[in-house]
């Protein structure tokens, strides 16, 4: 039986970026222009689910590697991969350049700080220590905490990181 995989329709009205092959991870967000510091880049849009659905889409998802969801709030995720825009190929960082911001259940990818025109958009996914723990890290960056996880929760990651490896 042949691997059946979601087909991923893009649009996004953003003047900011573009997306192209990423030394990240495969595809990648790129500045087109300098942008400023606290422009909102891009939206990160695509289907609203409930959270009690995410899991499934997760399981299904992660069987072809990339998972899209994005936690708006207790209640609901967005599914970039259904409807979404480029703000799918945006990469984690362990030093970012950009943050998420989450208004009237709206995710916007906002500026942190100036980015220059050809660089890479990045911000902190900000997964769970449980979670991360099965998600390395490829920014490069020469503090890269070398998995997915938060900065916040490092400290509570490393312990788990060091259960895990007791195990």
């Amino acid at each position: 039986m042949a691997k059946t995989r979601r087909k991923i329709k893009h649009s996004t009205d953003s003047e900011w970026i573009h997306v192209k092959k990423s030394g990240i991870h495969n595809k990648g967000v790129f500045a087109f222009k300098n942008i400023p510091k606290g422009t909102e880049i891009v939206q990160y849009t695509g289907k609203k689910i409930r959270k009690k659905d995410s899991d499934a889409r997760s399981k299904r998802d992660d069987k072809n590697g990339t998972i899209y969801l994005f936690e708006v709030n207790k209640h609901f995720y967005i599914d970039g991969a259904d409807k979404g825009s480029d703000a799918i190929y945006i990469n984690h960082g362990c030093k970012p350049n950009c943050e998420t911001q989450i208004e009237d259940n709206e995710i916007w990818i906002v500026a942190m700080r100036r980015i220059k025109k050809g660089e890479e958009l990045s911000y902190d996914y900000g997964f769970e220590p449980d979670v991360a723990i099965d998600c390395p890290c490829r920014c490069g960056h020469r503090n890269c905490r070398k998995f997915i996880v938060h900065a916040d929760d490092f400290n509570k990651f490393k312990k788990i990181l060091l259960k895990a490896n007791r195990s």
